[in-house]
């Protein structure tokens, strides 16, 4: 049986649990303010080579569990829950100590540096032959929706620099993804279904990698059953966020930033 298919068989055997979802818990209320979402990314033809060890260039990946959530321009279907924007100073590919350092807060040091395309670029101080670089960051916090063997796990899907664009054209989206009958009336965010996957992007300069691309498919909205569901998941999120307690493992650089702002990107 493929991983696949168990996970899939895992899902119905353990169904009685869904009855159990309306009673009344405090066993996670603790744990409630440490919430770490797993950031996604696709592997690319500069990737390092523990990414590549997990899937091929295009993939995208669970970086918090190493899984893969969709093969080389593979369709996968989402749910966003929740937008927030940091702001983020990357390490120079050749430093292989370096971390990227993120910030929340638009008067930052990091996020004034980025929002200045004259400042986004630095050489290191004590070596001039390595640079730090700064971006906005676009962070859209997901659910795995339909047939999917991870289905119903979270995951914050990034956008900067090149994919920066990819970002903006996703929340524009969303603001204009009306009720059906109701012209005008953006539905709820967290109703709402997209289907991604990997494909080629290139900038001016002809620097290529692999980012995302909307599909047009259905359903393009989640069922009326499952909507309470999702306005829990959005509302939990909503809290940590809220709490100062919602975080995402940016804190190695174990995949390929894609290259140039979006201002350079080839439309």
């Amino acid at each position: 049986m493929s991983d696949r298919n168990e996970a899939l068989a895992e899902i119905h055997e353990n169904s009685w649990l869904m009855e159990t979802a309306k009673d009344k818990d405090i066993s996670l209320e603790a744990m409630k303010g440490y919430r770490l979402i797993p950031r996604v990314a696709i592997v690319q033809a500069m990737s390092k080579e523990e990414l590549k060890a997990i899937g091929n260039e295009g993939c995208v990946i669970n970086t918090g569990n190493k899984s893969v959530i969709a093969g080389p321009g593979v369709e996968f279907k989402v749910v966003p829950l929740f937008f927030h924007i940091n702001w983020l100073r990357l390490p120079d590919l050749k430093d292989l100590q370096g971390s990227i350092s993120e910030t929340k807060d638009p008067n930052d040091i990091i996020a004034i540096k980025a929002r200045k395309k004259e400042t986004r670029i630095e050489v290191y101080p004590n070596n001039p032959a390595n640079k730090y670089i700064y971006c906005e960051n676009f962070n859209f916090i997901c659910m795995i929706y339909g047939d999917h063997a991870f289905a119903g796990s979270m995951i914050c899907i990034p956008f900067n620099r090149g994919e920066h664009y990819t970002g903006i054209m996703w929340s524009n989206k969303i603001m204009t993804r009306f009720i059906p009958g109701m012209p005008g009336q953006v539905a709820k965010s967290f109703s709402q279904v997209y289907t991604l996957r990997t494909t080629n992007h290139k900038n001016k300069v002809g620097q290529a990698w692999k980012g995302f691309e909307f599909v047009d498919a259905l359903p393009m909205f989640i069922r009326q059953e499952e909507y309470e569901a999702f306005k829990a998941a959005h509302l939990s999120i909503v809290d940590a966020y809220s709490a100062s307690s919602l975080g995402t493992n940016y804190d190695t650089q174990e995949d390929v930033i894609p290259p140039a702002d979006a201002s350079e990107r080839d439309m």
